[in-house]
This record gives C-alpha cells, structure tokens and sequence, in this order.
C-alpha cells in the first residue's frame, strides 16, 4: 500500500498573503490533492471568504491556533499554562465554527511548540487529530525545534491517548516543508519524501502562504520572519508546481487526514 501524501497549509495571521490561496488553490485541483488547511481563528475570521471557499470544495479544516502571525509569542509549550491555552484554543475554536459552521477536529500548534497541557485540552474540546509533534527534527539553532525530546519517534502516525491521533509533520532532521524546497530543490526535497515512504504511513508535507509574497509586499512582517523572506517570492509557484510533480510521480495516496481515524462503533 502507497503511504499517504498529506499537502497541509498553515495560514497564519498575516495581512496580504491571503491573497496567494487561489494560486494554491489551482496546484491542489491540477494534482488531485485532498488537502488540509490549518487556520487561525483571526485569519478565519478576516478572510471568511478563502475559508468558506476550503469549505465549499470539502477541504480539511482546522485550526492553528487565534493569532499566530499577528502574536510571535503564541505557543503551546509547557512554558504557557494551562489556563491560557484553554483560552487560545477555545477561541480560534469558536471563531473558525463560526465562519465554517464545522467545528475543527484537527489542530496544528504554531511553531510546532506542543504539551501535555495541549493534549490535555484538544482531548476536551473533541478534536480528533494533532499534526504538531516533531519527529526526527532537530533545528541546529536556524528553527525553533531545538529539543530533541521526539528525535527518535517515526513519521508513522501514531495514537497519543485513546481519542487523540498524531500525525506528525514529517522529517528527516529537516522538516520537509516549503522552505526545505525553496533551499534544497524540488527534485531533492521529493527524494527525501521518498526515503521517509519506505518506512511511514503518512508523508505530511506543509507550507505558508507567506512563502509566494515578497517582504515589499507586506505591510506587516514579523520579525521572527525577516530572514525567513530572504528567498520568498511568486518564483516559488513554479518550484511547489515542480516539487508537487514529482511527488504524485512517484506513487503516493491523497487523501484527508481524517481517513486515519480508527473506525468505532458496532459497524
């Protein structure tokens, strides 16, 4: 059985790169890919438009938390209690229900900063699936995944609790994501994702939409993001359509990420 290609898109809160979605949107529909997007409840909230498009075309949606982007300090670490990532999560919750009138089963956390405080809650709020944890990653000090806590864990999905799936961003040391493309190339990002097949279910690959604007297109740009844009641009449609191309040829399965889900119930 071909593992599972999930193409995933963190939509942070930053002002102009919603305008880079119906782009992805086409790369999505050329290839075939049943996607996930992962919103915040601010970005759900100012551009309900993009997010009821998701909607209409029976997309995955979920949340990334309610002002990543907008807030460079928002995490879900054991450093933030608990209190308030109750508070985080609840809100991007109702914000995102309200636009969509689903409420979001799955959760990635931003900066990919997550705890047993987060499980905790995500378990209680109902959510069925976390894409956070990150396995075989180490940041070297250019990332901020500098804990080697879950170095060690496989790219396979994996259940955390009796009602909470994992299905982690993948990696190989490096995340395989947009900025890996945008340094490496699209035909050896897609040979990486290769390696990652011969022994995982799932392949999650993600991207920002920040990753198609140039900086002088911004009228907000997060610090933690200035050296990030070094290499940003509308030049990197042709490298995601490229690296995109090479993946499906090398035989993968698209398909939501809700299809992991254990099947319960007498049926």
């Amino acid at each position: 059985m071909p593992a599972t290609f999930h193409f995933t898109v963190d939509c942070d809160w930053i002002p102009n790169t919603e305008r880079n979605l119906p782009r992805i949107f086409e790369l999505i529909e050329k290839f075939g890919i049943e996607p996930t997007f992962f919103i915040t409840g601010k970005f759900a909230e100012d551009y309900s438009e993009y997010v009821l498009e998701m909607k209409r075309r029976n997309w995955e949606i979920g949340s990334h938390g309610l002002k990543h982007g907008l807030d460079p300090e928002e995490n879900f670490s054991n450093r933030v209690p608990y209190e308030e990532q109750r508070r985080l999560l609840s809100e991007s919750t109702e914000m995102i229900e309200k636009v969509t009138g689903l409420t979001p089963e799955i959760f990635r956390a931003p900066r990919l900063k997550i705890s047993d405080h987060t499980f905790k809650i995500l378990t209680e709020l109902k959510y069925k699936i976390d894409s956070s944890i990150p396995v075989r990653r180490f940041d070297f000090g250019f990332g901020s995944i500098s804990n080697t806590k879950h170095l060690n864990k496989g790219n396979s999905s994996f259940y955390i609790n009796d009602s909470l799936l994992e299905i982690p961003p993948s990696a190989l040391f490096f995340p395989m994501n947009m900025r890996l493309v945008r340094l490496i190339g699209a035909m050896a990002t897609a040979n990486l994702i290769n390696l990652i097949k011969r022994s995982s279910d799932v392949v999650v690959f993600y991207v920002h939409p920040l990753e198609f604007l140039k900086s002088s297109d911004l009228n907000y740009v997060p610090i933690d993001c200035q050296q990030y844009l070094k290499s940003c641009g509308p030049q990197n449609f042709g490298l995601l359509e490229e690296f995109l191309g090479k993946v499906m040829e090398g035989g993968v399965l698209t398909k939501q990420m809700a299809s992991h889900l254990r099947v319960t119930g007498d049926g």
